[in-house]
């Protein structure tokens, strides 16, 4: 189930809280440049005038490509970091297409051409999307293939316009994927040596090797490398961080401990195998936030390439983490531990809830939740936005849950890993603010944009006639 965001707060929020360079409906450039360039003024255009600019119908072209995307995802099984990967690839290849055909407002990603002009902007963002998905996902490219010429046939775009876009579109994601061929990727998954002793990361799964050792070294799609953000070091054993650490997850983890929520909540944001696993969690509800929100094309490239990006880089930069401290899970901790070393006695017969095949320290959903949640919140220019999300189709008796911002459920979805018996609190403190870092930097790389309003604009604004000039100004950058 999708997003159904409030109306009456959403409104409200789009008069109050607009963001510089931000296309979402009701916000008035006039009063986003002048929050800028001159923070001492401070005025808000009444609802009833930005009504005046009229309503804003979304693209259905890129929520269409993710809907693949997250399909595509399921379908195939994907680990959460090779699931990431894909939806930096598909929304980079997606954004450098749609930013082209727009007229390059916005600096390129992995495009190093013009802006091309006589383009369907929505048929660039299709191709580009299907042609990396199909390239990705080869075992369904004839299902993806028929879906593309479907969604391209919809749109309506004469012969010519059409082949070009398409032309246009194929060269983008191949370019960007011939570019991230040999990014580390296919040699990620290699044998792992367990470690012994106290705090050593150990055998948590009797049949499964450790989860891609060497993800922390692929190539990032922002960051400088892997180990930018890497996190200091885990709290020591014997410190009363790690003891109370130690204390709540096994009191809340294990089976049969929590509540009726605590548990549901552990369920929600679990995310396994065939799911669309905690990363393309994310990605849905910021794909739900494009048509809630009714973006543009445009618009909604940006919002879903700086998910996707930051989405992927958290898992870099969580399993870079994880694999340089290769620190115990709980399990193994509480299976383990005595007086003499941990200080804390253990609880042998204890069974989390969840499963894991990492290290513990950091949390890879913390990460993700963190990236996503300050790369959606970055570019609404709120956290504020009360909306409701669904579990992955799998879990079918779970009900929809509905959280009053962003934040709220980014905090929910980063605790649950311990609800859930698989990692400490001081790994999700941690991989929740690695992730924010990581979605400030990628919201940055797909936002920056390279024009500002013309000096004769400003003075316009400054007279009291921006609300004409910027309402005309923004109904033609949408239109684009």
């Amino acid at each position: 189930m999708g997003i159904a965001l409030r109306e009456a707060q959403w409104a409200a929020q789009t008069c109050e809280t607009p963001e510089f360079g931000s296309e979402r409906r009701g916000a008035s450039w006039g009063l986003m440049i002048i929050k800028r360039f001159a923070s001492a003024i401070a005025f808000v255009w009444p609802c009833g005038l930005l009504a005046m600019a009229g309503p804003v119908a979304g693209s259905p072209s890129i929520s269409a490509v993710n809907t693949a995307l997250v399909e595509s995802v399921r379908a195939t099984r994907q680990s959460p970091p090779r699931a990431a990967r894909s939806m930096a690839m598909v929304n980079a290849a997606v954004y450098d297409a749609v930013n082209a055909a727009s007229g390059l407002r916005y600096r390129s990603y992995n495009y190093s051409g013009k802006a091309v002009w006589g383009l369907s902007p929505d048929a660039a963002a299709i191709v580009a999307g299907y042609r990396m998905l199909e390239m990705l996902y080869p075992t369904r490219a004839s299902l993806l293939a028929h879906e593309k010429t479907a969604k391209l046939s919809a749109l309506g775009i004469g012969p010519s316009g059409l082949a070009r876009s398409i032309g246009f579109g194929a060269s983008i994601a191949d370019g960007l994927y011939a570019a991230r061929v040999s990014d580390g990727s296919e040699t990620a998954q290699s044998i792992y040596t367990f470690g012994s002793g106290p705090g050593a990361y150990q055998q948590t799964s009797a049949t499964a090797q450790p989860q891609l050792p060497g993800w922390g070294n692929v190539t990032p799609f922002v960051m400088s490398s892997g180990s930018q953000f890497r996190v200091g070091p885990p709290p020591t054993l014997f410190s009363q961080a790690f003891h109370e650490a130690f204390i709540e997850v096994r009191d809340l983890g294990c089976v049969g401990c929590g509540t009726v929520e605590q548990n549901e909540i552990a369920r929600f944001w679990e995310d396994g195998a065939g799911t669309f696993t905690p990363a393309g969690h994310w990605l849905q509800i910021a794909n739900d936030f494009t048509v809630s929100a009714r973006l543009e094309t445009m618009p909604a490239a940006r919002l879903m390439a700086s998910v996707g990006a930051g989405l992927a880089d958290a898992a870099i930069s969580s399993w870079d983490s994880k694999y340089h401290y290769n620190y115990w899970r709980p399990q193994t901790a509480i299976a383990g531990c005595t007086l003499a070393t941990c200080g804390v006695e253990g609880l042998s017969g204890w069974v989390s809830k969840a499963a894991a095949n990492t290290p513990s320290y950091i949390s890879g959903n913390g990460t993700f939740a963190g990236a996503a949640s300050e790369a959606i919140t970055s570019f609404f220019g709120s956290s504020a936005m009360p909306f409701c999300s669904g579990a992955d189709p799998l879990a079918v008796d779970l009900s929809t849950r509905c959280f009053d911002s962003v934040g709220t459920a980014a905090v929910e979805g980063t605790y649950s890993r311990t609800l859930a018996g698989i990692h400490y609190r001081f790994d999700n403190e941690a991989a929740f603010a690695t992730g924010k870092s990581i979605g400030r930097l990628a919201y940055g790389l797909f936002n920056a944009q390279g024009a500002v309003p013309e000096p004769g604009t400003w003075a316009l604004m400054v007279a009291g006639f921006g609300f004409v000039g910027s309402s005309i100004r923004r109904r033609r950058q949408l239109q684009r």
